[in-house]
């Protein structure tokens, strides 16, 4: 039997503090397809790999890093209390493919296919804050503005390439 709505958020965030991943891969098996809530889990779960990579790339402060986990951790927080009795699958579902800690075979996810998801989404979200900061920095008279909006349109484009690269 697959726990309540409420039971389930109350385990969620209690996992979400101990193992992000874990907590992600939990609520998209737990999120019906059709959910948004599940688009957005999937955008989670690809900006978690996109962090683990840099973590492993060194490309990070240790403020940053910390600043990017605490952020997905929040995100996520903030996902699992939207959750509804709406978005959930229903129980034959959930009682086949959920609950990491009580199968050893692996989820039915196709974990790759969900991090070249999460990877789409987070390029179609860059290109839309390029296309603004573009915009931004055409209608800018400040020259301490423009310079801003520039500096942060090469951020961006160092991620868009990253993220297209991988």
């Amino acid at each position: 039997m697959t726990p309540s709505t409420p039971s389930l958020k109350t385990q969620l965030e209690q996992l979400a503090v101990k193992d992000l991943q874990a907590t992600i891969e939990q609520l998209l098996a737990t999120l019906t397809d059709t959910s948004p809530n599940h688009s957005t889990a999937l955008h989670l779960l690809g900006q978690y790999h996109q962090l683990k990579r840099e973590q492993i790339k060194k490309t990070l402060s240790s403020e940053e890093e910390g600043l990017r986990f605490r952020q997905l951790l929040d995100s996520l927080l903030q996902l699992i209390d939207q959750i509804t009795d709406a978005d959930r699958v229903g129980e034959d579902k959930a009682a086949t493919t959920y609950y990491v800690d009580q199968k050893v075979e692996p989820i039915a996810l196709d974990l790759a296919a969900l991090e070249q998801e999460g990877r789409r989404r987070q390029a179609e979200l860059i290109i839309k804050k390029l296309n603004r900061l573009r915009e931004a920095l055409l209608l800018a008279t400040d020259v301490s503005v423009q310079f801003k909006y520039e500096h942060e349109i090469e951020q961006l484009e160092a991620q868009l390439r990253e993220l297209k690269g991988d």
